[in-house]
C-alpha cells in the first residue's frame, strides 16, 4: 500500500479541512509506530520504539541514530538525523545547520513523541522537493523520547521524580545532562519542546488547540526573541488557524513558566537559538499527535524561508552577548519575563564584569563549564575568573550570583575586572566534618519534656518524650511557623551527612519532615529536608534558604496515615538522595528521589514538622556525618586485635575497632583494675615485663546507653638464648693442629685458634655467647686468641628451629685486651625478633703455619 503524509480528516475539527495537497509520498509499507499500529488506541512502547527506530534505518539511507546517553533506569536516549542523500555524520552534522524536535520531556504527555517518531519516518522516506531541498541543506534532529523511564512509568518526571523541564541549569539529571550535549555539540538554529496539556482525552467532539511560546526570558537577545515571537504569531498560528484550530500563547495572558531559565524554551534562548513550546490540548490523542505534526511542518518551513535570517540573527545575538558583557552595557535580569517587568533587586544595572571562585566552587560548577562551554581562567593561585566577556555570559550571573533564584555557588561579583587577580575569591565551605555516627532512641531522657542536648533554632514548639512507648513526640499547633528541633550532640555538620529515622503522623496533609543542614532563624530559616504529602500521594526534597521554599525533587509515593514509616535521607558531595519505605518491609535498594544542588554546605540535624494541628511521633534518630552511614539502631560491636604471646622486654599493644553509633568511650582493665589514663583505642606498653601477664579487658560505650566488652589473654615469657651445638669438655688427649701430622678437625682448629697452648684448652676459652644487651636483642661473642697463629674468622648463624640457618650480620668487632701476643675479642651482632633461637659458631681458618 501507499501511504500518504496527510493529515487525517476524522481528527479535523467540524467544517475544518486538510492542506488542499499531499507533503508526498513514501515508499511501499514503510514502517509503522506502535500508535498507529493501535490505530491510536495505545501509545507505542519502548521496545516498538526501538524495533521502529532500527526499521527506518535499515529502510532508508537519510536516517541514522546513535544512543547519545541513558536514562536514570538505563534506558537509552536516542538521537536521530536525518539529511540527503544520506545522513550526515555526528560531526558533520555538528559544524552545518540543524533544527532539533524533542519529545516526552514529561513522560505522561505522549503527543508530542509520537508527532516525532512519525515525522522523521515521514522524512526518511517522503519524495516532496521542497523538503529534500531542505535535507540537503539542513540537519533534522529528533530526540523522540527525552524521558524514556517516565514514559514507561506515564509520570511527568524522570525515574527520581524529577521534572526535566526544570533541569536545563542546574542539570542535575542524567537526561538533562543529554539535551545539554546535544545544544552543546549540534548548536540547533530553532529547538522544538513538545508538550501537551491537561484536558479531557478521547474526546472527538472538542476542537484541538495548539498554544506556543518562545524563550521570555529577559536576558535572551532581543532581535532573537523578535524573530522567535514573530514565528509563532506571524506564521504558525495564521496556517494553524486557516485549518481550523483554535491558537494561542501558552499560559495567557500571564505566560506561564515566565522566564524562568530552568525551563527548555528559556535555555534554548539563553544558548543563543530560537526556543518553541508546544502546547496541545483537547479532542482525541490521534488529533493532538496529528495538530503536533502540522505545527512542526510549519515550524520546518519557516525555517526553509526564513533560514538566512535565523543564522544571522543568532551569530549577530552571540556576538552581542560577548560585547555587552565586556563592556558591562546591558543591564543583566535575575527576574522577570518579556510580559512582566522584574523588581528593582532583580535588575544588575550595570551588570558585574566577572565573577571571582575559589578551587571549590569551580569544581561544583565543572559541569555547568562543560555543557554551556563556559571560560574560566586562572588569574592567581587559588583565584578563577569567570568573565561575562563570553557568548554564555546569559547563564553566568544566574549560576554564579548568590542574588540569583538558583545559584549553584556564591561566587563575588567584580564590577572593575582589570586587575581580579589582586583580589580575594570567596572563602571555600568549611572542611567536611571527620567521620562519625551517633544515635538516640531517647531512653536516656527524662520523660514529659523536650530531650536534653536538642534546641529550637525556629519557632518554638511543643517537643516531649513520651514512656511508653518511649518516643519523641511533636504536637504542632495552630500558631503557624516553622519549627525544628536540632541535636547538640553532632553539633554543626558540613559536607557529607546522612540521617534516618522511623515516624508516625496523625496528619491528613503532610506526614512529617526530616531536614539536614538547619540553620537560621525563624523568619530566615535554611535546610533541606524530604517529607510525604499525602494530598499529593508524592515523596519530596524540599529546601529552605533565607525563608524561600522550592521544591526541588518529588517522586509519587502513596502514603498512609498513623503507619510507621522508616525514612533515609542522604547528602553526599552535591547529591541529595531520599527513601521512605513502611515499616516492616524491606528498605529499598535504590534512592527514590536524587537531584544535585550547592546552596548548603553544613547545618545542624534533627526533627522538623509544621503542618498545623497535627501529631509526630519519633522512635530515634541515626546520624551519619563524613561519609558515615547513619545507624538504625544502639547497637555496637567491637573486636580487640592484639598479640597473646610476647617477649620480655619487647613493646606491646591491643587495638579496640568499634562499629555502631558514637562517640566511644573506652575503660581499660587488667585483672578487673582500672588501668590510669588508659581511655584511648588503643593501649601500649613500651616494654614488657613478666608480670605484665594477665586477662586485659576494654568496657567501649556510647552515649545512647549501649555498652560492650572485648578482652584478651596476655602470656609473657622469658627471652632465651641457646648455642649450638651445646657446650662440651674439650678431649685432653687429641693432638692438635700445631703438628701438622696431626688431624685437623674443627673442634682442634678451633681451640687452636682461641688459645695460645692448644694442648691446654679449656671449655671457658672457646667463644661464648653472653647476656643480650638489655636495650635491644643485641648478642656479644667473646673469644681470645693468639696474635702469632693464623687469621681465624668467626661465623655466627641463627635459628629458630636448629634446621634453617641464617648468617648474622656483624655489626661491630672490639679488642677488649691485649698484651701483644694475645688478645681478648668482643664480636656485637643484631638479633631477629623472635622469642627464642638457636646461635651457633663456626671458625674458618684462613692459613695455616
Amino acid at each position: 500500500m501507499t501511504v500518504l503524509i496527510a493529515f487525517l480528516v476524522s481528527a479535523l475539527p467540524a467544517g475544518a479541512s486538510p492542506e488542499n495537497r499531499t507533503i508526498g509520498t513514501l515508499a511501499e509499507d514503510p514502517p509503522t509506530t506502535g500508535f498507529e499500529q493501535s490505530d491510536g488506541e495505545d501509545h507505542t512502547t519502548h521496545e516498538q520504539e526501538l524495533s521502529f527506530l532500527e526499521a527506518v534505518a535499515a529502510g532508508s539511507p537519510r536516517m541514522a541514530y546513535d544512543p547519545v546517553g541513558e536514562s536514570v533506569q538505563g534506558r537509552p536516549l536516542h538521537l536521530v538525523r536525518l539529511g540527503y542523500p544520506a545522513a550526515p555524520t555526528a560531526e558533520e552534522a555538528s559544524t552545518g545547520r540543524s533544527v532539533l524536535v524533542i519529545g516526552a520531556q514529561h513522560g505522561n504527555e505522549p503527543a508530542g513523541r509520537e508527532a516525532a517518531l512519525k515525522l522523521l519516518r515521514d522524512f526518511a522516506f517522503t519524495d516532496d522537493p521542497d523538503l529534500i531541498d531542505q535535507l540537503s541543506e539542513t540537519t533534522l534532529l529528533f530526540l523522540p523520547t527525552s524521558n524514556p523511564d517516565g514514559r514507561v512509568a506515564d509520570t511527568r518526571g524522570n525515574a527520581g521524580g524529577v521534572d526535566l523541564n526544570r533541569d536545563h541549569l542546574l542539570l542535575a539529571t542524567p537526561e538533562g545532562r543529554v539535551m545539554a550535549g546535544i545544544f552543546r555539540d549540534f548548536r540547533p538554529e530553532i529547538v522544538i519542546d513538545a508538550h501537551e496539556g491537561p484536558s479531557t482525552p478521547n474526546n472527538p467532539d472538542q476542537t484541538p488547540r495548539l498554544e506556543l511560546s518562545w524563550a521570555r526570558n529577559l536576558n535572551v537577545d532581543t532581535a532573537l526573541r523578535e524573530l522567535s515571537q514573530s514565528l509563532v504569531e506571524d506564521h504558525v498560528f495564521p496556517a494553524i488557524e486557516a485549518a481550523g484550530y483554535s491558537t494561542g500563547i501558552y499560559g495567557s495572558p500571564g505566560g506561564a513558566g515566565g522566564g524562568d531559565e530552568r525551563i527548555l524554551r528559556n535555555a534554548i534562548g539563553l544558548r543563543h537559538s530560537l526556543g518553541i513550546l508546544i502546547e496541545t490540548f483537547n479532542a482525541t490523542p490521534a488529533a493532538r499527535v496529528d495538530l503536533q505534526m502540522r505545527t512542526i511542518h510549519e515550524i520546518f518551513r519557516f525555517h526553509r524561508e526564513y533560514g538566512a535570517d535565523v543564522a544571522a540573527t543568532i551569530e549577530g545575538s552571540r556576538t552581542r552577548a560577548t560585547e555587552a558583557g565586556a563592556n558591562q552595557s546591558r543591564p543583566f535580569y535575575l527576574g522577570g519575563a518579556d510580559w512582566e517587568e522584574p523588581s528593582s533587586d532583580e535588575v544588575l544595572d550595570p551588570a558585574p564584569c566577572g565573577y571571582l571562585l575559589n578551587p571549590w566552587q569551580l569544581e561544583v560548577i565543572d559541569r555547568q563549564v562543560e555543557y554551556f562551554s563556559l571560560e574560566a581562567e586562572e588569574v592567581a593561585e587559588g583565584s578563577f575568573l569567570i568573565a561575562m566577556a563570553q557568548p554564555q555570559m546569559t547563564v553566568i550571573p544566574l549560576l554564579l550570583d548568590p542574588r540569583a533564584s538558583h545559584p549553584l555557588v556564591e561566587g563575588k561579583a567584580l564590577e572593575d575586572c582589570s586587575d581580579p587577580g589582586s583580589l580575594e575569591p570567596p572563602e571555600p565551605p568549611p572542611p567536611s566534618s571527620p567521620p562519625a555516627r551517633f544515635f538516640t532512641d531517647f531512653l536516656t531522657d527524662e520523660p514529659g519534656e523536650a530531650p536534653a542536648d536538642w534546641s529550637m533554632p525556629w519557632t518554638e514548639s511543643d517537643w516531649a518524650v513520651q514512656d511508653d512507648p518511649r518516643l519523641l513526640r511533636h504536637t504542632v499547633d495552630n500558631t503557624g511557623g516553622r519549627r525544628s528541633l536540632v541535636w547538640n550532640r553532632p553539633g554543626i555538620v558540613s559536607g557529607d551527612v546522612e540521617v534516618v529515622t522511623k515516624v508516625r503522623s496523625e496528619s491528613s496533609n503532610t506526614l512529617f519532615q526530616l531536614p539536614l543542614h538547619v540553620s537560621g532563624q525563624a523568619g530566615n530559616e535554611n535546610a533541606y529536608y524530604v517529607d510525604v504529602r499525602v494530598d499529593q500521594s508524592s515523596i519530596r526534597i524540599n529546601r529552605y534558604v533565607d525563608g524561600s521554599f522550592s521544591t526541588i525533587g518529588s517522586t509519587n509515593f502513596e502514603p498512609e496515615q498513623d503507619t510507621w514509616y522508616w525514612v533515609r535521607f542522604r547528602r553526599e558531595g552535591n547529591g541529595l538522595m531520599a527513601k521512605i519505605w513502611q515499616d516492616g518491609q524491606e528498605e529499598p535498594s535504590e534512592w527514590q528521589v536524587t537531584l544535585t544542588d550547592n546552596n548548603h554546605q553544613s547545618g545542624s540535624v534533627g526533627f522538623a514538622g509544621f503542618q498545623s494541628n497535627s501529631v509526630n511521633d519519633w522512635a530515634f534518630l541515626g546520624v551519619g556525618v563524613g561519609g558515615e552511614t547513619a545507624p538504625d539502631s544502639c547497637d555496637i560491636e567491637v573486636a580487640l586485635v592484639a598479640e597473646t604471646l610476647v617477649t620480655a622486654g619487647s613493646s606491646w599493644s591491643a587495638t579496640v575497632e568499634a562499629e555502631g553509633p558514637g562517640p566511644f568511650t573506652y575503660e581499660w582493665q587488667r585483672e578487673g583494675e582500672i588501668i590510669p589514663d588508659a581511655n584511648e583505642s588503643t593501649f601500649t606498653l613500651d616494654r614488657v615485663a613478666m608480670d605484665d601477664s594477665g586477662l586485659y579487658t576494654v568496657n567501649v560505650s556510647t552515649p545512647c546507653g549501649a555498652t560492650s566488652t572485648a578482652e584478651v589473654d596476655l602470656s609473657v615469657q622469658e627471652l632465651t638464648f641457646n648455642t649450638w651445638p651445646p657446650r662440651e669438655t674439650f678431649p685432653q688427649d687429641r693432638q692438635g693442629p700445631g703438628d701438622r701430622n696431626g688431624p685437623l678437625d674443627l673442634p682442634n682448629l678451633l681451640a687452636y685458634a682461641m688459645a695460645l697452648n692448644p694442648m691446654s684448652a679449656t671449655p671457658a676459652d672457646l667463644p661464648r655467647l653472653l647476656t643480650p644487651d638489655p636495650d635491644g636483642q643485641v648478642a656479644h661473642v667473646r673469644y681470645q686468641r693468639a696474635l702469632n697463629l693464623p687469621d681465624v674468622v668467626l661465623n655466627l648463624e641463627v635459628s629458630p628451629n636448629l634446621t634453617e640457618w641464617t648468617p648474622a650480620t656483624i655489626d661491630s668487632t672490639e679488642v677488649l685486651q691485649s698484651d701483644g701476643w694475645m688478645e681478648r675479642v668482643e664480636i656485637e651482632t643484631p638479633l631477629p625478633e623472635a622469642r627464642s633461637f638457636f646461635i651457633r659458631v663456626n671458625a674458618e681458618m684462613l692459613s695455616l703455619p
